[in-house]
């Protein structure tokens, strides 16, 4: 599609994009690239917070660990796993006395 006339001839096999008036899809446009912007673009991370790595980034704490160093990523995993157990734990617990 180079040019805006291919553009519309494609709008034109859609039924949905076929119905929008122009201004309709300006808009469409406008909230489209906004949510490209602010959504879809990688946000910028805060790389001293996150807990993968933990022998590299705090040696002192977690260097003398054997299983970290060799499994840099095994720290994230089981506190992302110990989350979904507590909510499993809370969940299987608390669910069937609410039901009694």
């Amino acid at each position: 599609m180079d040019d805006v006339g291919s553009i519309f001839a494609a709008m034109q096999r859609h039924t949905e994009l076929a119905a929008m008036s122009f201004l309709d899809f300006n808009l469409f446009l406008r909230c489209a690239s906004q949510l490209k912007d602010d959504i879809l673009q990688p946000q910028p991370s805060d790389r001293e917070r996150a807990i993968e790595k933990p022998a590299d980034k705090w040696p002192g704490i977690f260097g003398q660990v054997p299983l970290l160093v060799e499994y840099p990523y095994l720290l994230p995993c089981a506190v992302a796993a110990s989350i979904t157990l507590t909510g499993l734990l809370c969940y299987d617990g608390i669910l069937p006395q609410i039901h009694q």
